[in-house]
């Protein structure tokens, strides 16, 4: 989904949640605040997307739900919509109008997917749930961290739900972080790819894609 589907990632969906509705004076002192963050959080994810996916989501803890819908309801227009690819939104118009199901399979979190998920009328969203206890967030997630291998079972889960057949089915990722969810289909895409997913499909004749941003 992050960077393949949309020009964002669990980041910027973050920073988009804590700034939303606050003075820019109060962006620019938070913001200041976690710069220094950023830059341990980019360390991490190089070394283990599962690790990083873990840590980051600390940060929710204490959030209310009341707070995550508030920002959720108007974050299709706002948010989602101007980071959309183009490409994306084509290729999935080209995938429905061939009576194929669409499916978006996320480490982002259900609670910030959800409005783009109804927008975009999927069959599908498999993404990390965020533990809940009463009505705020651990900062924990409820089923483990959505990447690596995590991916490619959600994947075989959803197949086996919807009544797939994976070696027919299509997988779009930027990210090697994605390779056993992009191995567990038969037709592999790599989109915008990292350099070591652009040298992997390459040694496999996966198709590579350069999907821009809006301009």
């Amino acid at each position: 989904m992050d960077g393949t589907l949309a020009a964002s990632n669990v980041v910027y969906v973050y920073l988009d949640f804590r700034s939303y509705r606050r003075s820019l004076l109060w962006r620019y002192l938070w913001l200041a605040s976690v710069l220094p963050k950023l830059v341990y959080y980019a360390f991490l994810d190089s070394r283990s997307r599962v690790r990083f996916n873990e840590v980051f989501y600390r940060n929710y803890a204490g959030v209310s739900l009341r707070e995550m819908e508030g920002w959720a309801q108007s974050a299709m227009k706002r948010f989602w919509e101007p980071r959309i690819l183009p490409g994306a939104l084509q290729k999935i118009q080209e995938h429905r109008a061939e009576g194929h199901r669409i499916v978006i399979v996320s480490g982002g979190m259900a609670l910030t997917l959800e409005p783009l998920a109804r927008w975009l009328e999927v069959d599908a969203c498999a993404a990390a749930w965020a533990e809940v206890e009463g009505d705020r967030l651990t900062g924990r997630l409820a089923r483990g961290a959505l990447s690596g291998k995590a991916k490619a079972t959600a994947t075989h889960e959803v197949a086996q739900q919807l009544g797939l057949d994976l070696t027919q089915s299509y997988a779009y990722a930027d990210s090697y972080a994605d390779r056993a969810f992009l191995e567990s289909v038969g037709h592999p895409v790599a989109v915008n790819p990292d350099r070591r997913l652009r040298r992997l499909a390459s040694q496999r004749g996966w198709p590579i894609r350069k999907w821009p941003r809006q301009a």
